[in-house]
Parts: structure tokens; C-alpha cells; sequence
């Protein structure tokens, strides 16, 4: 019975520290061009996002707790990473984009950036399985990780340098 329980408790330790990026057969290849609503007026095409920085791209939702907590995760760490551009990216309709940004005080940080898909793109393109769904490019601008689900910064610092 010891065994066991110590088997377990291992497995749920290491299930919290390793995670594995999915494979998306993006890897190495630079960020697709697409267009980010930023509201019902104004938008941009990721290929205008600067280049030499980093870029953490998070598909969520936002009523999903997981997404919320993925978020309020990096806007924690937002300030230690101002080298990073983080890009908050969803389907939903701009009223809950804007309630949102509000209740999280993203208009505040000036390293995060939410917006719409509204072609439904970043989705169809990485075949986004649900949210959270994080996508990290390094420096150069190529894709080093993909997760599927709620990761830390822990996961986004290992690879925004890799």
C-alpha cells in the first residue's frame, strides 16, 4: 500500500514540473501571418509584430478557468518579461473581449496585446484543440513550443529563449 501511494504522489509531482509540447509540425518555422482584431475598428497583421523579442501567443477563453489562470499567471510575470510580447488571442465577441481586459487590467501592460481572430485562423492553423492553447516563438521568430492546456511561466521562460 506504501508503494503505491508513494507511486502516485510521484507521478502527480512529475506531472506538474514536465510538460512536453505538443507536436505541431510547425517547429522552427516563423509566425503565420494573420489579422488581430484589437477592436470593432483597429487592427494589425502579426506580420507588422517587431522582430528580436520574443512572442507568446495564448488562444483563450474567456470564461474558461484555465485560460483565466494561465493569464493572470503572466500578467503577474509580465513585468520581469517586458522583453516579451505576449499576444492574448480569442474567437469570442468584442463585448467579452473588453470586459475582459478590464477585469484583468491589461490595458496596463504594455508587453500584452488582446485582440480577435475574427477569420478564425490561429484555430484551424495549429488544429487548436481547446483553450488555453499557447504558442511560443523565440527571438528569431520561429516556433520552439506549442502546449495544449494551461501551462506557467516556468514552460513559457524554457522556451522563449530556446
Amino acid at each position: 500500500m506504501k508503494q503505491l501511494t508513494l507511486f502516485i504522489l510521484l507521478a502527480l509531482i512529475s506531472g506538474c514540473y514536465a510538460r512536453v509540447p505538443d507536436k505541431t509540425g510547425e517547429e522552427g518555422k516563423p509566425i503565420p501571418n494573420f489579422r488581430i482584431q484589437k477592436d470593432s475598428i483597429s487592427g494589425f497583421y502579426t506580420s507588422k509584430i517587431p522582430k528580436g523579442n520574443p512572442i507568446v501567443m495564448v488562444y483563450y477563453g474567456t470564461n474558461c478557468p484555465y485560460s483565466r489562470s494561465e493569464i493572470q499567471e503572466i500578467l503577474e510575470g509580465a513585468d520581469d518579461l517586458k522583453y516579451v510580447g505576449f499576444y492574448l488571442i480569442t474567437a469570442e465577441d468584442f463585448p467579452a473581449i473588453l470586459k475582459f481586459r478590464d477585469a484583468y487590467a491589461i490595458w496596463g501592460y504594455r508587453n500584452v496585446f488582446p485582440g480577435k481572430d475574427v477569420a478564425g485562423f490561429f484555430s484551424k492553423h495549429f488544429n487548436v484543440p481547446g483553450v488555453p492553447y499557447t504558442v511560443i516563438y523565440n527571438r528569431e521568430g520561429k516556433l520552439t513550443a506549442a502546449f495544449a492546456g494551461k501551462i506557467g511561466l516556468a514552460e513559457i521562460k524554457k522556451y522563449i529563449d530556446a
